[in-house]
């Protein structure tokens, strides 16, 4: 952040980002994570996972970063340095223009980890 140009203005007000995230992140200090956990006794397996009730808000809070067109910019030219996934950086800017609109239509999202136990 040293290197960036002082006079440099941005579209997100960063302030009040950290603000939103910092509203939903002080109750999960004294209330924990809600996680979700289901198992199935089939294959012996269980998944852990965020779900939408926490992962939307937060998503809806970084949401006005894919409105700024120097962030876009600055995540293309990271993916470009990837070696595995550099040559499909190009074709990014489109989805991620488009992600405000995808959170606002977010219905269901879960992000987790599926355990299977070892034989």
């Amino acid at each position: 952040m040293a290197d960036a140009p002082k006079n440099r203005s941005r579209a997100v007000d960063m302030g009040e980002m950290i603000a939103q995230l910092m509203g939903i992140a002080m109750p999960l200090l004294t209330d924990g994570v809600p996680v979700q956990v289901s198992q199935n006794a089939e294959d012996n397996s269980m998944d852990i996972y965020l779900g939408t009730e926490f992962l939307v808000p937060i998503l809806k809070c970084a949401s006005p970063l894919f409105e700024d067109e120097d962030f876009i910019n600055m995540l293309l030219e990271e993916m470009a340095k990837d070696p595995t996934f550099g040559s499909m950086a190009p074709m990014m800017g489109g989805a991620l223009r488009t992600m405000p609109q995808i959170i606002d239509n977010t219905t269901k999202i879960e992000l987790g980890i599926h355990f299977l136990k070892a034989e």
